[in-house]
């Protein structure tokens, strides 16, 4: 019989797994078409997409001119080997002198587009798995993206581009300017609305975010060859797909075997303790 230390432990490392995978769920609803997500060749800092950029040269201010404006400006930093892009060329670049970055700290921003737009792009520098953007159509929320799910699809899936070329993970990992940092991942990010979709807020979020290079468009925007598609930005929809494969729910038989002792172990533990209740009533009835 298990011990009533070994089935507690059991009982909370089952509701934690349970939390874990409920917030995957959660942030992982498939709205097919929404938006579509890409990373660019390795040490891009910039895009190619004929848009409006905002480099942060000058800080952070509350309107972001030609793209639109923020609750709260962003915290303008000097460059250093967590950010600070040194080319706005949008081709491979190693080295150079980096410039000023935007960095978001444990804090929220809303920025409101001026027009509905089809396109965002930005270089994540040292990214981090307490990240965010989501991405809003009014009120209703299209899509999320973390830094987490970046370096899921890094680690997990072919990084091949339609023009032929394949990269390796550690091409996306340490400064392309410095050199340093080989634990973070370096990228930039372009995210294409779907057809027939716009969005016009991005709320960009979390802890340690660094980011240059904002890049904002309209109209048709098409992803070019040279890019790797990533494994399905976390989407929203009003209704969950039933697809395990998109809604973040799991089919991997450890981790359901692990739930399934887990709440047997759960069960055990509360007849236990429902027995020691009852026999405990019968003692004073009697």
């Amino acid at each position: 019989m298990l011990k009533h230390k070994t089935l507690r432990t059991l009982l909370v490392s089952t509701i934690a797994l349970g939390i874990c995978l409920g917030a995957g769920q959660a942030n992982a609803l498939e709205a097919t078409g929404s938006l579509s997500s890409y990373v660019d060749s390795p040490k891009v800092q910039n895009s190619y997409v004929d848009g409006t950029l905002m480099n942060f040269n000058d800080g952070c201010p509350l309107v972001w001119p030609g793209i639109g404006t923020t609750d709260v400006a962003c915290v303008s930093k000097t460059p250093s080997q967590y950010g600070g892009a040194s080319t706005e060329d949008s081709v491979p670049t190693t080295g150079g002198a980096g410039t000023n970055y935007a960095w978001v700290e444990n804090f929220s921003l809303t920025l409101t587009l001026d027009e509905p737009s089809t396109y965002f792009g930005l270089w994540w520098s040292a990214g981090n798995d307490q990240n965010y953007i989501d991405f809003y159509d009014d009120d209703q929320l299209l899509g999320s993206f973390s830094c987490a799910t970046l370096v899921t699809a890094l680690n997990s899936q072919a990084l091949d581009s339609e023009d032929g070329a394949s990269h390796s993970t550690a091409d996306y990992f340490g400064s392309p300017v410095t050199g340093d940092q080989n634990q973070e991942p370096y990228a930039y990010l372009h995210i294409f609305a779907g057809e027939g979709k716009t969005f016009n807020k991005v709320v960009l979020s979390g802890a340690g975010f660094e980011f240059d290079n904002v890049v904002v468009a309209k109209g048709t925007n098409t992803a070019i060859q040279t890019l790797v598609h990533l494994d399905g930005p976390i989407q929203a929809s009003e209704e969950p797909t039933e697809d395990l494969a998109n809604t973040g729910a799991t089919s991997d038989p450890w981790v359901l075997a692990s739930l399934a002792l887990g709440f047997v172990a759960a069960g055990v533990y509360f007849l236990k303790r429902s027995k020691n209740v009852f026999n405990t009533l019968l003692r004073i009835t009697k």
